[in-house]
């Protein structure tokens, strides 16, 4: 549905992207950093296992934990790599919050949905308080 979507013609209050977005784009976003947010944590631990048998990372007699620097350089880029995709889930986040459990579209900004519902981004915070 992603690659023949078609715009609605209305946009929404809050963001004022096209419903289509909701419709087409976002599941399609939301899958993709889904899917490279679970590819990434099994090569991780993947590349731990592999970086542990092959000496990599190692428990000496001493009981010191060393890790070698290319190990170190792997785990830093794969955790950044993590954060990233992280925060591009929680940015995708946002945009859900036009439709409440059921799938209705409500307005986000409303007194009984910031007081009664599951938090939201807080961003949004501050912009239902002022309105």
């Amino acid at each position: 549905m992603f690659f023949n979507q078609q715009p609605f013609g209305q946009t929404d209050p809050e963001f004022g992207l096209d419903y289509g977005f909701y419709v087409f784009t976002l599941p399609f976003l939301t899958f993709v950093v889904g899917f490279l947010i679970s590819a990434l944590l099994v090569a991780g631990i993947a590349g731990i296992l592999c970086h542990y048998l092959f000496g990599s990372i190692r428990i000496e007699q001493s009981g010191k934990f060393v890790v070698e620097k290319a190990a170190r350089w792997h785990i830093a880029i794969a955790a950044a790599l993590f954060l990233l995709l992280q925060g591009a889930n929680w940015f995708l986040g946002r945009f859900g919050t036009l439709q409440d459990q059921s799938g209705n579209w409500v307005t986000p900004c409303t007194p009984t949905s910031t007081r009664s519902s599951p938090p939201r981004p807080s961003w949004l915070w501050p912009r239902c308080w002022w309105r």
